[in-house]
């Protein structure tokens, strides 16, 4: 949301770089944007000062108020709340001299600043960098993709006439032949969308483990509700999709 030079951080944002939950991700120079607000908050200072003989005269009983707040005030830390006014009067002469625009401005101007530096939401791998450090980050540029590399999920496509048996929150049992190895999960979304070329629906299963990759292949089973008086058989002795040979007397 900012423009600025990449600064180089202790991890380096390159593909592969592992980031834990609240780490620095991005740090982008804000050298002018904290001048310009230092700027501002001295402006606010001096109108503050310029303030308090009239504030002495016309409202003595918020004057104590005034002054402990210009007393503590530092350009270079945060901007603290204004006092409150007492009354109507005071709070129209003090919009009046833009007291309260030029406080607005400054928060406006904090909250800005803290985008200059971007922490990771969630621990995860860089997949995707675009930028190096050095070059000029622009407001709306991509910067790279970081992956969750706790928690994935599965795309997978149920045939139409049995979805009626799949429902949010069913447990999956999944199976990766390449690691002969197998990871639980849980159905989390079922799509509304009909694949016409399949006939098919999408469900997504979230599932977590070591060794998941991103791209990887899984296949396995949900655990739904039971069918009574059924039993299993292979697909492909189906004939025509919807019967088979019956072996009867012999």
């Amino acid at each position: 949301e900012v423009t600025g030079t990449l600064q180089p951080t202790q991890r380096p944002f390159k593909v592969g770089t592992y980031f834990p939950s609240g780490s620095t991700l991005v740090e982008i120079d804000d050298t002018e944007a904290q001048l310009s607000l230092f700027s501002q908050k001295s402006n606010l200072l001096n109108a503050l000062a310029q303030l308090m003989p009239e504030l002495k005269i016309d409202y003595p009983e918020s004057y104590g108020q005034w002054k402990t707040y210009l007393d503590q005030f530092e350009i270079e830390a945060p901007l603290s709340p204004l006092p409150t006014p007492i009354n109507q009067q005071e709070k129209y002469f003090l919009a009046s001299r833009n007291i309260f625009s030029q406080y607005f401005n400054i928060k406006s101007a904090e909250e800005r600043l803290e985008k200059y530096t971007l922490y990771a939401p969630f621990s995860g791998v860089i997949t995707q960098a675009s930028i190096n450090p050095g070059a000029l980050v622009r407001a709306g540029q991509k910067l790279g993709d970081l992956m969750n590399t706790n928690t994935f999920e599965l795309e997978a496509s149920i045939p139409l006439g049995d979805i009626k048996y799949v429902k949010k929150g069913d447990e999956t049992r999944l199976i990766s032949e390449d690691l002969n190895q197998s990871f639980e999960g849980r159905v989390v979304r079922i799509s509304d969308q009909v694949n016409s070329t399949t006939q098919t629906i999408m469900v997504f299963i979230r599932v977590n483990g070591t060794n998941l990759k991103e791209g990887m292949y899984l296949k396995g089973n949900i655990t739904t509700i039971p069918v009574e008086d059924a039993m299993e058989i292979p697909r492909n002795l189906l004939v025509d999709g919807n019967q088979i040979f019956g072996v009867v007397d012999s």
